[in-house]
């Protein structure tokens, strides 16, 4: 439960988070796609800061995170 709440809607398959990709900017915000499981979403201008942030955990995650090493193993590597 702990694990699904502190990653809100970012969670993909496999315990992985989202990896979104820019396929294109509109007028009411921004259209993704997750290279990993292929999920589309429009990322809204006029959604609340705290919204978007929830379904891009992997883009603001820290090094102190669990799963910063599984999503950034060449971070690790250089250090």
């Amino acid at each position: 439960m702990i694990f699904e709440t502190r990653y809100q809607n970012s969670l993909c398959r496999r315990g992985w988070l989202h990896k979104y990709a820019t396929i294109k900017y509109t007028d009411k915000g921004e259209l993704v796609r997750c290279e990993r499981c292929g999920m589309k979403l429009h990322l809204r201008n006029d959604w609340p800061r705290h919204i978007q942030a929830s379904y891009l955990i992997r883009s603001i995650i820290q090094e102190s995170d669990p799963l910063f090493p599984r999503e950034f193993p060449e971070a690790i590597k250089n250090n």
